[in-house]
């Protein structure tokens, strides 16, 4: 696999658009941006522009402290803790913690005011302000439904059974039939119960490993064979709410920064579908550590430049979506079989029906044939 995917980028780059554009100064914290020489090698070609990245977390605060954020940075979104009648004032642009407004700064933050800037500076936020299972899986859906073409989440829950819930799989299934990219962060436990996390642990997602500056994969980066690819997630300078520059630690940046990275490859190659988007994000990670594959970050350290360039081929080995048709062909298996075994009862009671009927016939065949008077036998007779 390893060396497919190797082979699958060493075709020559596709050059840059002429209206080249090197986009805001990053903040000095982020070194993960000037690591990627994103001035030079990838804003240029593209910044996310016209892509709308949903952030399923814990809403995304309006910009008050974080002129980063303020103005068409942040859609109207949706508050599903909200009741009904209270979501129209309620549009997911407030944040609880912190924690969403964190993940859309590292997404599109504009650098406003030497602030900090995302990784795809001129994508939209959608926030969908979730804090349970049901609010996530209904999250999912409704980000889905409302033009997210990225749909980040760095939140996740902690699953008994190495396997994807039916309820999440199925919100999963439905934002992939709408062509979304889903991305999610593989989990913080990797150095102690190391639980099964979904969404990360379901096919068709993009799981995301954290690393630290130098490559090396983060002490607490889950450790699981859905892990697909791994970008930065220790020392990963953001703002907090209050506007204060903070370095975090996390698979949830590292979440955050693939997001980024799938909002710039949709705008650079519009008519990619998610699973091309996805194929090209792996086909690009430089492998890291242990040669190939590996639980930790998976196929590799995501590279934008690379994404945004490479030659990729159309049969380049894509193990996300490889288990996702898996999955999706189990699941129309066992359909078939439920509808077959739904039928059964259907088909015994009409073959019992059948054979009541052919027995009614049959004594009714034997009633005339007894009651019929009988021929005369022998030759003709003469009276």
């Amino acid at each position: 696999m390893a060396v497919a995917i190797a082979a699958a980028v060493a075709a020559p780059a596709l050059p840059a658009p002429a209206s080249a554009d090197a986009g805001p100064k990053p903040h000095p914290g982020q070194w993960y941006l000037s690591a990627w020489k994103v001035r030079t090698d990838v804003w240029p070609i593209s910044q996310g522009a016209g892509v709308t990245v949903a952030i399923v977390d814990t809403g995304v605060d309006e910009g008050r402290r974080l002129p980063e954020i303020r103005g068409d940075a942040v859609l109207p979104g949706v508050d599903l803790g909200a009741d009904e009648d209270e979501r129209d004032d309620s549009d997911g642009r407030g944040d609880f913690n912190g924690h969403g407004t964190a993940m859309a700064l590292l997404v599109a933050a504009r650098g406003s005011d030497g602030g900090m800037v995302g990784l795809a500076p001129k994508a939209t936020i959608l926030p969908v302000r979730a804090s349970t299972g049901n609010q996530l899986h209904a999250g999912i859906r409704w980000a889905a439904d409302h033009g997210a073409k990225v749909i980040n989440v760095s939140m996740s829950g902690i699953q008994i059974l190495d396997a994807c819930s039916p309820r999440m799989q199925s919100a999963i299934d439905y934002a992939i039939e709408r062509d979304a990219v889903i991305v999610a962060a593989a989990g913080n436990d990797g150095n102690g119960e190391n639980h099964t996390e979904e969404p990360a642990s379901c096919p068709g997602v993009l799981a995301v490993g954290g690393v630290d500056r130098f490559d090396r994969a983060w002490q607490k980066t889950q450790r699981k064979p859905y892990v697909a690819v791994a970008a930065p997630g220790k020392g990963v300078t953001s703002k907090n709410i209050d506007g204060e520059i903070v370095d975090s630690n996390g698979t949830s940046d590292s979440a955050a920064l693939v997001s980024g990275l799938a909002a710039l490859v949709r705008a650079r190659y519009p008519d990619a579908s998610a699973r091309e988007v996805v194929q090209r994000i792996i086909a690009t990670a430089r492998d890291v550590g242990p040669p190939g594959r590996d639980d930790t970050t998976g196929y590799g350290v995501i590279d934008p430049a690379r994404a945004l360039t490479a030659q990729v081929p159309a049969d380049a080995p894509n193990p996300v979506f490889a288990a996702y048709d898996t999955q999706r062909g189990e699941q129309r298996s066992a359909q078939r079989r439920h509808d077959l075994v739904g039928l059964l009862p259907w088909a015994a009671g009409a073959l019992c029906l059948l054979v009541a009927v052919a027995i009614v016939v049959l004594l009714l065949v034997w009633s005339i044939r007894r009651d019929r008077p009988a021929r005369p036998t022998g030759g003709w007779s003469r009276t």
